[in-house]
């Protein structure tokens, strides 16, 4: 049997254990009878264990209404008022999103849709998200965690975990129209169902990014449906899918974009992404609740490259390539939450997933051609535990630990602890996290570069910090130092083969400081600073895309019930970055202004208007790739 089929074949079983263990659920929820809605509904939430209003102090949340006042153009302006996060994309539209947390790589972060695992290790990022494919329309809420979390959540929580949540709550349907100039154009209709029963629903969503640059493009379509019903007071089902199709134009990356680039061709990527989850919940008036669930992620992504043309970086230049990737993770997840006393809550818990990756590409260096083909299949198992303990009435420590045995490799711990102290105005925090990533598909098997000898990423890091609220002042006060330690770090080594191995240690410290503050009755204030320094212990090497200075500042005037202003300010600081053509560069500081407008005309029909990069600041975000300029946009959205 061929390799193809056999890759067929499991993709058939898996498709039939998914059916099977709906059926299932489906007929354990007709013969329980009697039903009536979950009006609250499951949320996805980072961690198992509920949060404090203060204890998920490193973690910051974004609403739905949050998104709407600003009247944001993409996922990716959200992400760039978020303190202790960096941005980078190559250019505009058709560019990766990459997001890089407190300096760490961007493939050191889990991102999760509605609690499923959307990293892609087949790719050449080391599995890191592509924030671009998200329809900002779809998005109920962002929650950002700033912390190893590999004791939750196992591999790939190095420096944090990115939790989106999909839109769900509301009763009723809803259109969303946002047009601008540049060619930019969403459009999004959903319809929820909510009765005594049931809570269902189903949405669909177009992007158009648009672009000022040439040969650009960035094109996106979403189609969702969910489904939950609580039966028998105690029990809870959820199921959710979510199908998205991806069409993506650029320069070539390190290619020095408009400025530099001498081959005039583009990257082509069209990717398609699926997810489905079941979970079922059982939460009794009583101290235990069990939860059980499945999660399936698939996602094939086609790519052809240029290549980039010989310059002062590398005088071999960058060949022509493709590839045609698909990935597959099914995740099966029960675990048991207790709360004997008033002081102690704990989650016990089993987790069990399996990878299954290929690549068909090849490199064409023009007499020749290499096939870049690899396949890979992982399984792991793991069980946690994460806990809650109040030592005194203000003072409680918090911990979890997680056991991973992952296949062809040895087993890995992953442990964090916190301690916290709280009072009405005062919180104080001390953190240890502990994460891990195992070596990516791509690292392990791409026949050119790969290296199955790779050892699993480590990282350690600590954060002290507080949150000081001055309740006459209604303002709030936030401020952390932070370390991470981050080892065996895979790079490339040129000589005297060229091949991906474990070499580096990157330490990444800082401070983020943010205030909140009402100037007036009306007007309020939000600002952040960030500071960063990353180093590679022993080398002179320069790590590229981590600003040292980051800061951020959002005015939000509500001039009366129905009508609400906002102004965001970023600054960036110097930026490193490469590229072919050029070599080294260090991109200069930059400072962004947006502008925009929401006026409610009733209860149910709402407009907008925004300027992005309000002052036409001219930027570049990668060498050669210019920023957003001067963008004019209007947005409808109507409520029935």
């Amino acid at each position: 049997m061929s390799l193809i089929n056999v890759l067929h074949l499991r993709v058939q079983q898996n498709k039939l254990s998914c059916c099977i263990f709906q059926l299932i659920t489906v007929l354990f929820i007709t013969y329980s009878g009697l039903a009536h809605a979950d009006q609250d509904a499951l949320r996805i939430t980072i961690g198992y264990l509920p949060e404090t209003e203060k204890a998920g102090q490193n973690t910051t949340v974004i609403e739905r209404e949050e998104i709407l006042c600003f009247a944001q153009a993409s996922v990716i302006d959200v992400f760039r008022q978020i303190p202790g996060v960096h941005v980078e994309q190559a250019g505009t539209a058709g560019s990766v999103a990459s997001v890089y947390i407190r300096g760490a790589d961007p493939n050191f972060t889990i991102v999760l849709i509605d609690g499923v695992r959307v990293n892609d290790p087949t790719n050449s990022r080391g599995g890191s998200f592509d924030f671009s494919a998200l329809a900002l329309d779809e998005i109920e809420s962002i929650e950002i965690s700033r912390s190893a979390l590999s004791s939750i959540y196992g591999s790939n929580a190095l420096s944090g975990v990115i939790s989106i949540t999909t839109r769900a709550k509301r009763t009723g349907g809803q259109v969303n129209i946002q047009t601008g100039s540049q060619g930019y154009g969403t459009s999004s209709a959903s319809y929820t169902h909510n009765n005594e029963f049931i809570d269902a629903g189903i949405a669909l969503h177009h992007n158009n990014e648009g672009s000022d640059r040439p040969g650009q493009r960035s094109r996106r379509d979403v189609a969702r449906l969910f489904y939950r019903q609580r039966f028998l007071d105690a029990h809870i089902i959820d199921v959710q899918t979510r199908y998205s199709e991806n069409d993506y134009e650029s320069f070539p990356d390190d290619s020095g974009g408009q400025r530099f680039s001498i081959l005039n061709e583009r990257d082509n990527r069209e990717n398609r992404a699926t997810t489905f989850s079941l979970r079922y919940e059982y939460k009794p008036q009583s101290p235990w609740q069990f939860y059980i669930g499945y999660d399936y992620f698939q996602q094939d992504e086609e790519f052809d490259s240029p290549g980039v043309a010989p310059g002062l970086r590398d005088p071999f230049g960058i060949p022509r390539n493709a590839f045609d990737n698909d990935y597959q993770r099914e995740q099966y997840l029960a675990y048991i939450t207790h709360k004997p006393s008033d002081s102690l809550e704990f989650v016990a818990g089993f987790e069990y997933n399996e990878e299954n990756g290929s690549s068909r590409g090849l490199v064409d260096f023009g007499a020749f051609q290499l096939p870049t083909d690899f396949s890979l299949v992982r399984d792991n198992h793991a069980a946690f535990v994460e806990l809650r303990y109040n030592l005194t009435e203000h003072f409680y420590l918090q911990g979890a630990l997680r056991v991973d045995d992952p296949e062809d490799f040895s087993s890995q711990t992953s442990t964090s602890i916190s301690l916290n102290y709280e009072l009405p105005s005062v919180y104080v925090f001390m953190k240890y996290n502990e994460g891990f990533k195992l070596p990516s598909f791509f690292a392990l098997g791409h026949p050119l570069v790969g290296n199955p000898a790779l050892r699993p990423e480590e990282a350690h890091n600590g954060e002290l910090g507080a949150i000081l609220s001055f309740e006459n002042a209604n303002a709030t006060l936030s401020f952390s130092l932070f370390r991470n330690e981050i080892s065996n770090l895979v790079d490339l080594q040129e000589t005297p083969v060229l091949q991906l191995v474990n070499r580096d240690e990157v330490i990444l410290q800082g401070g983020e400081v943010s205030l909140d503050y009402p100037l007036q009755q009306n007007l309020d204030a939000s600002m952040y600073v960030n500071y960063l320094d990353a180093d590679i212990r022993n080398s002179d090497e320069v790590l590229r895309n981590r600003p040292r200075w980051r800061a951020g500042l959002t005015l939000a005037w509500r001039a009366s019930s129905a009508t609400t202003a906002t102004t965001r300010v970023e600054h960036v600081g110097t930026v490193s970055d490469s590229s072919v053509p050029t070599g080294d560069v260090d991109l200069g500081a930059y400072t962004r202004v947006d502008a925009s407008i929401r006026h409610q005309l009733d209860g149910r029909i709402s407009i907008s208007a925004a300027i992005d990069n309000l002052l036409n600041t001219h930027y570049e975000t990668a060498v050669g790739f210019s920023g957003q300029s001067r963008r004019l946009r209007a947005g409808l959205n109507i409520n029935f």
